[in-house]
């Protein structure tokens, strides 16, 4: 597969939150106000990407070689809970009010589905180090495009005329659900950009 089609497949016919159901709840969340979903976005594209960086390499150049696949799942959870460890230790110094404000949804990327689940599927697939960036890449692009979209559904909602019984959690449900609808009819579209299916 070529990159383009990685990227796009990652983003849009896979999306991580919006098909495959992970991280909803920072999806949820986080979504409360526009600099709180920005900064949930970039961390889990940086921790996607970093992690799958460091993974990649430690996978195919030690576990692979020495047979030592019982430590796949421990390296890769170490990996990405060392990297979140990082990511409040920055926040906590740098911007104390953004990280109280993300609560407890920033030290939960540790034990984000769309990142352990990305990390995980490109081990199983064997996909070369670029294919692996690439998904890694549209996983996180997929989140923080998830993020965007959902905030600015958030914001329409919070103006909007409901009704009693649907304002709050239910509304955001309901949207989250017809929004991954939306993302559900874009499964033909590997097959038509570039002539094969998925």
């Amino acid at each position: 597969m070529n990159l383009s089609m990685i990227l796009i497949s990652a983003i849009l016919v896979n999306n991580a939150v919006l098909i495959k159901s992970e991280s909803v709840c920072p999806l949820i969340g986080a979504s409360g106000s526009d600099r709180s979903a920005a900064a949930m976005s970039l961390t889990v594209l940086f921790t996607t990407l970093t992690a799958q960086a460091i993974i990649w390499p430690i996978h195919y150049y030690v576990i692979e070689p020495f047979q030592l696949h019982y430590l796949e799942t421990i390296s890769t959870v170490l990996v990405v809970a060392g990297l979140v460890q990082a990511e409040e230790l920055l926040f906590s110094s740098r911007w104390p009010a953004l990280r109280s404000e993300l609560g407890i949804y920033l030290p939960l990327t540790a034990a984000n589905g769309a990142i352990l689940s990305v990390l995980s599927e490109n081990l199983t697939d064997g996909n070369s180090f670029a294919d692996s960036m690439a998904y890694a890449l549209g996983t996180g692009l997929a989140f923080c495009l998830a993020m965007f979209l959902f905030r600015c559904i958030r914001m329409k909602l919070l103006y909007s005329d409901i009704p009693e019984s649907f304002r709050g959690p239910a509304s955001s449900m309901i949207a989250a659900a017809i929004l991954a609808l939306v993302f559900m009819g874009f499964s033909g579209l590997i097959e038509g950009l570039f002539g094969m299916g998925m």
